[in-house]
């Protein structure tokens, strides 16, 4: 099932890299920062997701990877960092609570309230072909779900699409009828965003003994001329409290995405990114001695708990680039020591649970053996311990120079595609 991508303001990217790293595996990045901003605190992502990261303290507008005529960030050592928790939204496992989320082949599940109507349409798809098209006749309640949930925290989205003549004043979406339910269980569309897709959210936490209610789209200001709709696709509920993008067993890569029974009649799951993907970045220190400081400086960094993380760093071993990854408390560690380079230095590790296997790479030439015996990745993204130049948020373990593109994959099917690109992505 095709992805959409969102809009994002553009940078200014050479169209060969671009597509060399977008083309590098069969699935896209799910995290893409190339950091060539000349001001701002938003670090684009320029991934078909588009979950920007946030910078702090960083020097913008820096001399780039030669040839790439792009600048890039300067990080201080002490107080600079990028924040990508937002790739969560990506990374992370989930579980899509909708039986049919996308209406690809029917709209069973759903039910209209009084004599409005509810179709299976072609006219706007956000994913796949279809949509539902959701027509105003006599009642508020336009289209409904039920659902019975546990007493947890969960998370509901949907996409909307309202065409530019619809007239009533205000379309919601929400959890309704679990009485007692904490949380912003409605959100409400922008009216003003008309012919083009936007997603609306809602939380609620259920309590024990009213756990079956049902997710709902409505019209809750003056009600439109009847036979006037809209169309909701990508519906989405998750038992955590953050929304994460669209999930249905139908998307790419087929590694990670899979439905737990009949395909568009059952839930459907994302693997984690911490058991199979990779990850690149640029990176040069701002001097000597950093190479001879005693301190550890990361150059990214994505962690679920101590137990299952990744990163690159230079270790506080003088000299020594460290390429790391643990899951479920298993140590993979690839060292290089004797390094004083003052140039810039492309890093790539690959993971693979899959196919047993832990590979690092510098200037597109692997480092040390292949290791095996990994862990399986458990755990969702820490929020404040997912960054590019540190450790954290915090900031700890700050990078000292200058970091260029980063970019991050996930999927069964990207360490080996990964592996045969590292030669060519090594270079501009």
């Amino acid at each position: 099932m095709p992805i959409k991508l969102r809009k994002q303001r553009k940078l200014r990217l050479p169209a060969d890299y671009l597509e060399r790293v977008l083309g590098a595996v069969a699935a896209p990045p799910i995290g893409f920062w190339p950091g060539s901003e000349a001001s701002g605190a938003v670090a684009l992502d320029l991934s078909p997701y588009k979950n920007p990261g946030a910078y702090s303290g960083v020097l913008l507008g820096q001399p780039g990877v030669p040839g790439m005529e792009m600048t890039c960030p300067l990080y201080d050592g002490a107080a600079s960092y990028t924040d990508i928790h937002n790739v969560y939204k990506i990374f992370d496992y989930t579980k899509n609570l909708i039986l049919n989320p996308s209406f690809e082949t029917n709209t069973t599940g759903w039910a209209a309230a009084g004599s409005n109507t509810i179709a299976q349409s072609t006219d706007q798809a956000k994913f796949g072909s279809n949509s539902l098209k959701c027509t105003y006749n006599d009642d508020v309640i336009i289209t409904l779900y039920a659902m019975t949930l546990t007493a947890a925290a969960h998370a509901f989205g949907a996409w909307v699409y309202i065409p530019s003549d619809y007239d009533g004043t205000q379309v919601r979406t929400g959890f309704e009828a679990f009485v007692g339910a904490t949380g912003i269980t409605n959100g409400n569309a922008d009216m003003s965003t008309r012919d083009q897709w936007q997603y609306v959210t809602a939380f609620a936490t259920p309590v024990g003994g009213d756990l079956e209610g049902v997710v709902i789209v409505r019209e809750t200001g003056t009600s439109p001329t009847a036979g006037k709709f809209f169309y909701i696709d990508g519906v989405q509920v998750e038992a955590r409290a953050t929304v994460t993008d669209y999930t249905d067993g139908s998307l790419e890569p087929a590694e990670r995405y899979g439905w737990t029974g009949a395909a568009h009649a059952s839930t459907s799951t994302r693997e984690s990114g911490g058991k199979e993907g990779g990850m690149l970045t640029w990176g040069k220190t701002s001097g000597s001695g950093v190479w001879t400081d005693g301190l550890h400086h990361l150059l990214a960094q994505l962690r679920a708990d101590d137990d299952n993380r990744f990163d690159l760093r230079k270790q506080a071993t003088n000299g020594r680039l460290a390429f790391n990854y643990k899951a479920a408390g298993t140590v993979k560690q690839i060292n290089l020591d004797g390094q004083s380079s003052l140039d810039w230095m492309p890093l790539i590790i690959t993971w693979s649970l899959g196919w047993d296997e832990f590979r690092a790479y510098l200037n597109g030439v692997q480092i040390g053996s292949t290791l095996t015996g990994l862990g399986a990745w458990a755990g969702n993204l820490e929020s404040a311990r997912s960054a590019i130049g540190a450790g954290s948020t915090g900031p700890v373990e700050v990078w000292d120079g200058s970091i260029g593109p980063t970019i991050l994959w996930a999927g069964a099917s990207a360490p080996p595609a990964v592996q045969a690109a590292a030669a060519d992505l090594a270079v501009v």
